[in-house]
């Protein structure tokens, strides 16, 4: 997921809920493309709408809920003196002990207060502010909406009597074995989520990969991973270092981080190296989609999608034969991914996942 972590969910499990819920039809962003910092994962999301030609608005959450701030200060950003501001930062030894993403928040603030625009860098605005400048960067014609975030801040790790809870607070929950967090989440997504504690197959966790994450520091070379992503300014060797003292996942982002190694670029380093992810693959715009679940208006949805569009959105795994070759060099990264992912679950599946997944419909 985008904040880097292994999602509490199978990403059919998510789609399923969402549209019994009411939702009409759930297309795919893929991994790695899923996995990246809000830039990237804005991009990549916004490319994806808008080349399947059927999409007015792109709506997401945000501390601001204000549409035209956002939307202003993504044209601020967009014009080019925020990109210079940034490389000025990094080539001053004043700012040398900050991360890109330091040096982006001091950027952003300085060209802000020359433009008099009160606007916080919090998750959800930082995100929010990505759509809008992958809107203006790729000449999208879809529209921006924005909803404004309430309740328990973003990252609250506890749950607040009378409160919209944080996803946060609910996982560490359900990591914690109290289901009752359940009672904040839609009714239809709690009761599926109850049937897949008995399968053995939610919640899924990170910390089951962590032999596999910690073999592959000690046993790979910072010489065999020059181009994985997230991994730049030493960070690899950082982690590779560490590697032989901590023994889990959560142990080795603990004493990585720093003032310039946020956990979030931690996370991603540490499953980018672990599925060798290259920075010129985050940087190529996905070539694909796939379905994951639809109604009947859904069904409706895709058809309309197919004749307005040459864009690829698979719904069965023989489809990928269809496929140009960078977007087959795509669905396989994702597969792979997937297949991974299997093995978070409390008891992983037998059988390949990519060659036997189809979306759910519901009728």
């Amino acid at each position: 997921v985008q904040r880097g972590g292994v999602a509490i969910a199978d990403k059919g499990l998510r789609a399923k809920c969402a549209v019994l819920s009411g939702v009409n039809l759930i297309i795919e962003l893929p991994f790695p493309f899923s996995m990246s910092s809000a830039e990237f994962f804005a991009r990549s999301a916004v490319s994806i709408i808008d080349k399947i030609g059927c999409v007015d608005f792109i709506s997401f959450g945000s501390e601001s809920g204000d549409i035209d701030i956002i939307t202003k200060v993504a044209s601020v950003v967009s014009d080019g003196r925020y990109d210079a501001i940034v490389k000025e930062l990094a080539k001053s030894s004043q700012y040398k002990k900050y991360g890109y993403p330091q040096l982006c928040d001091i950027a952003l603030k300085q060209v802000l207060d020359k433009e008099k625009i009160d606007f916080s860098l919090t998750p959800n605005n930082i995100l929010a502010l990505e759509y809008c400048k992958a809107i203006i960067e790729l000449n999208s014609t879809v529209k921006p909406h924005t909803i404004k975030r309430c309740g328990s801040d973003f990252l609250e790790e506890n749950i607040i009597d009378g409160n919209v809870q944080s996803a946060t607070a609910i996982r560490a929950s359900i990591y914690n074995k109290d289901i009752s967090a359940l009672e904040y989440i839609p009714y239809i997504t709690k009761k599926e989520f109850l049937n897949s504690i008995k399968e053995g197959s939610f919640p899924c966790d990170a910390d089951k990969l962590s032999a596999a994450v910690i073999s592959s520091f000690r046993l790979n070379s910072s010489s065999c991973m020059e181009d994985i992503h997230d991994t730049k300014g030493g960070l690899y060797n950082r982690l590779r270092d560490l590697s032989y003292t901590a023994n889990t996942i959560d142990r080795l982002i603990e004493l990585a981080e720093t003032n310039a190694f946020t956990k979030s670029r931690i996370r991603r380093a540490i499953f980018n190296s672990l599925l060798g992810v290259t920075s010129s693959q985050i940087k190529e715009l996905p070539h694909y989609t796939q379905v994951l679940a639809m109604d009947t208006l859904g069904r409706a949805v895709l058809k309309n999608i197919r004749k307005q569009s040459d864009f690829p959105v698979l719904t069965k795994p023989s489809d990928t034969s269809e496929l140009s070759e960078i977007a087959k060099l795509q669905k396989q990264k994702s597969d792979e991914a997937d297949a991974v992912f299997q093995l978070t679950k409390p008891i992983p599946p037998e059988g390949n996942l990519s060659i036997k997944y189809t979306p759910f419909v519901k009728e």
